[in-house]
């Protein structure tokens, strides 16, 4: 929220952008999918892997149905206000996640010895022909989706899409990634 308040406020040195961009990058993996997948871990047995998919396809989710909203305000009241609409929604959105999460059921987790893995386990799993697998695979998922997110409507306006539809072709590149994940995870 804070960072988004920040991009509103910048005064145009690429130097602030960046520095803004930075810090996002860092305190913004603490509000991931990477963190909140403890949550759905900690509460689900049986049907883990749906709730991790369904969390994991709620961020992209999100951000479809946000863009389209973002794109109408920047049209009408400029880039900055785009960044304030971003602000609110991200903090109503942090306040409900938290809400939801709430305190129950953390008492079990502790009640957990905590898990330890040796070097030689780590090394086993690091030798199994799966992991690099997995590690590519993730790779190729996820570093297209970082250029193309932040490059899409960019892109899309340089080939001559009108602004409307470059909007909505953000919105929908979210709902493919969402469909890529559960038919990986299937």
């Amino acid at each position: 929220t804070l960072c988004f308040v920040a991009f509103a406020n910048m005064r145009g040195s690429l130097w602030e952008f960046l520095a803004i961009t930075a810090i996002l990058g860092v305190f913004g993996v603490m509000t991931s999918s990477l963190v909140f997948g403890r949550v759905i871990v900690d509460r689900f047995d049986k049907a883990r892997g749906l709730a991790l998919s369904i969390m994991m396809s709620a961020s992209p989710l999100a951000g479809a149905i946000v863009a389209p909203f973002i794109g109408k305000v920047i049209a009408e009241s400029g880039w900055r206000s785009g960044y304030y609409a971003l602000a609110a929604i991200s903090a109503v959105g942090g306040v409900l996640a938290l809400s939801l999460i709430g305190r129950a059921d953390f008492g079990k987790a502790k009640e957990r010895p905590p898990l330890r893995i040796s070097k030689a386990e780590f090394l086993t799993i690091a030798r199994n022909p799966v992991f690099p697998m997995m590690m590519i695979g993730m790779l190729l998922v996820n570093v297209p989706q970082t250029f193309a997110s932040a490059q899409l409507k960019l892109v899309a306006l340089d080939k001559g899409v009108s602004d409307s539809s470059a909007t909505w072709l953000v919105s929908l590149y979210p709902l493919g990634s969402i469909a890529g994940r559960f038919l990986c995870g299937i």
